[in-house]
């Protein structure tokens, strides 16, 4: 090692005295360099597995929907068999990169499914896949959420670490510009006013994390260098963080788009269970004091008798056209769920008793002349519907429970009928 005494050029001194800061100031971009490779490899991982994940759930929901055609066609189209296979394809591409047992487990029913639809596109064929098609859409569904949550999480990890380095870069990009300043200013005068323009700017950056601040400088020399690459490391920042901020986004819209979806029911579109709770909270939380809610509970009749004579197909049916018939009959405030089966609950917000009763009985009225004549490929069906009203209760369970019972009155009396709560009654 060389004395610094023993070196008589004062460039000389400065040069060394900068080679011992920026020796140490290098290992630490190096260091962050491949820190940032090891992440961007993790993200690169996680968005490839999302998206393999998303087309996987997007060629198997083309497949359902073939087998549900074909309840129309008779046939299960090659398009939905080849998308079972391209499905099929993207779960062995995501076992590569998760091993999962779920997945293993998802590959062997598309492995059984592909071999019946190579066996049999009938009808008869594509039947008894209903159960494990959905058995697969729902692992599906859950692959995609965990994965969404997964890379959220790599996302955040790394915002959390670009802000690290953002800081760490910004203090070092100080420090260089104090030294040299201090050092060399009698020999450097004409350099000093870009070298502390830098200074402040790192400053300023550390102090406020505005990364939009530039240094100008007309010097065409090392110094014209330090601020060219000063500014161009800030417009490296602030891409990155951009492009991390686009991808956060992304992945809240999808964690949103996800949420939205699980308080769906997929057969009717309409809310379910959990979205009917979500809304009452949030009705309680943000509604003005004292709101009054009625509750109408309605539940077809006889429906087992539709499954088990024209099949689930039909039923089917014949609720996707209830939940339309009884939207029809609702303003826009009110809230239509199906809690379960053929059962749906209604919720009617700044409503009375007695208004809530006329809504079920025009409810039931429109069930009566709508529903049937809706699935035409069973002529003459009728299907009716049995309502039951309550309103007052403090907690929801216990609105539930009253319109409920008196769902349950109104079947005992011979249904298609609606029975209010309070010894009220409507017409059936």
């Amino acid at each position: 090692m060389i004395p610094i005494s023993s070196i008589s050029s004062l460039k000389s001194r400065i040069a060394l005295a900068l080679v011992a800061i920026i020796v140490p100031i290098s290992a630490v971009f190096v260091g962050s360099a491949v820190a940032d490779m090891r992440r961007a490899a993790k993200l690169d991982q996680a968005f490839r597995r999302n998206a393999i994940a998303h087309e996987a759930r997007g060629d198997y929901y083309r497949f359902t929907n073939g087998v549900a055609d074909a309840v129309d066609s008779g046939l299960v189209g090659k398009d939905a068999v080849a998308a079972l296979k391209h499905a099929r394809d993207h779960v062995g591409a995501l076992r590569a990169l998760d091993e999962d047992p779920m997945l293993a487990d998802v590959a062997a029913i598309m492995d059984r499914q592909i071999a019946a639809m190579d066996a049999n596109r009938s009808l008869a064929g594509a039947l008894p896949l209903r159960d494990s098609a959905l058995h697969v859409t729902m692992h599906l569904e859950d692959a995609v959420r965990d994965y969404n949550e997964r890379e959220h999480d790599l996302v955040e990890a790394s915002l959390h670490a670009a802000r690290l380095k953002n800081l760490t870069i910004a203090t070092l990009a100080f420090l260089m510009g104090a030294l040299a300043t201090g050092v060399g200013y009698f020999l450097v005068r004409s350099f000093f006013r870009p070298i502390t323009a830098l200074a402040r700017a790192a400053e300023q950056i550390r102090r406020e994390g505005n990364y939009a601040i530039r240094v100008a400088s007309r010097a065409n020399d090392e110094i014209g260098a330090l601020v060219a690459g000063f500014n161009e490391m800030l417009d490296a920042i602030q891409s990155r963080d951009r492009a991390l901020e686009a991808a956060q986004e992304r992945v809240m819209q999808q964690n949103t788009d996800l949420r939205r979806l699980a308080a769906r029911d997929p057969l009717t579109g309409c809310l379910n269970r959990r979205g009917l709770n979500e809304w009452f909270e949030r009705a309680v939380e943000q509604g003005p004091a004292g709101l009054r809610v009625c509750c109408i509970m309605a539940d077809v009749d006889h429906f087992k008798r539709v499954n088990d004579r024209y099949g689930h197909s039909v039923g089917d049916q014949v609720l996707q056209a209830c939940v339309r018939s009884l939207s029809r009959g609702l303003r826009m405030q009110d809230v239509l769920a199906r809690y379960g089966g053929e059962e749906f609950c209604i919720l009617l917000p700044d409503t009375t008793l007695e208004q809530a009763v006329a809504v079920a009985e025009r409810l039931r009225s429109g069930v009566e002349s709508e529903v049937g004549p809706a699935v035409r490929e069973i002529a003459g069906l009728h299907v009716t519907a049995s309502f039951g009203v309550a309103s007052g209760a403090v907690r929801f369970e216990i609105l539930l429970d009253d319109a409920d019972r008196m769902l349950y009155t109104a079947k005992a009396a011979g249904r298609n009928r609606v029975v209010v709560q309070q010894s009220e009654t409507a017409a059936a």
